[in-house]
């Protein structure tokens, strides 16, 4: 592997743990997408399938997050993954 890549292999995996313990200290639940599926990890280190944002009387079972958008960057759902 050229040493670039590694390099740069290196400070996203940093980058993507600070803001997955960030979220943690702020009792945000992290969300995955694995094997397919939206998987949510809650601050306490539980896994659930279950949308932890969805509230009573509301139907709809989406990540309030999936289309945020920033600067270079979009987070996308499980589809959008598979789909390319």
């Amino acid at each position: 592997m050229p040493e670039i890549v590694g390099r740069i292999t290196r400070i996203a995996s940093t980058a993507v743990r600070l803001a997955q313990e960030e979220n943690r200290r702020k009792g945000i639940p992290n969300v995955y997408c694995l094997n397919g599926k939206i998987v949510w990890q809650l601050p306490d280190g539980a896994v659930t399938m279950e949308n932890p944002y969805k509230q009573a009387g509301n139907k709809s079972d989406q990540n309030p997050v999936k289309n945020w958008t920033f600067p270079n960057f979009h987070i996308m759902n499980c589809a959008e993954i598979r789909n390319g």
